[in-house]
């Protein structure tokens, strides 16, 4: 359970440094949306070739609806996207990884 969501954050980043160090390389871009640039979620990732987005939130939060947008536009051109909230999607996410490196 993350209290804070920058305790979801620090779990994520924890996580992918441990993935890409052991498990894959993993490209991580992090940016800060501003209100000229367009919408975007909180980790935008490249992982054995495929586009893959983290948006990072305290347990029991849930996306805003610019946020849902972007997140539907993602999966439409075909990248993958995560909410992570908690430890559960945090594990689903990892094996996400495993997986793709596996292959």
């Amino acid at each position: 359970m993350f209290k804070l969501e920058r305790d979801t954050r620090k779990a994520i980043d924890k996580l992918i440094k441990h993935l890409n160090e052991d498990v894959t390389p993993i490209f991580r871009l992090c940016q800060v949306p501003s209100v000229r640039g367009g919408a975007t979620l909180d980790y935008i990732l490249c992982i054995d070739g495929h586009f893959v987005t983290i948006e990072a939130k305290k347990t029991g939060a849930k996306m805003s609806p610019r946020q849902e947008a972007t997140a539907t536009a993602i999966r439409k051109a075909g990248g993958k996207v995560f909410v992570i909230s908690d430890w559960e999607e945090l594990s689903e996410f990892t094996e996400f990884v495993i997986k793709l490196a596996a292959n």
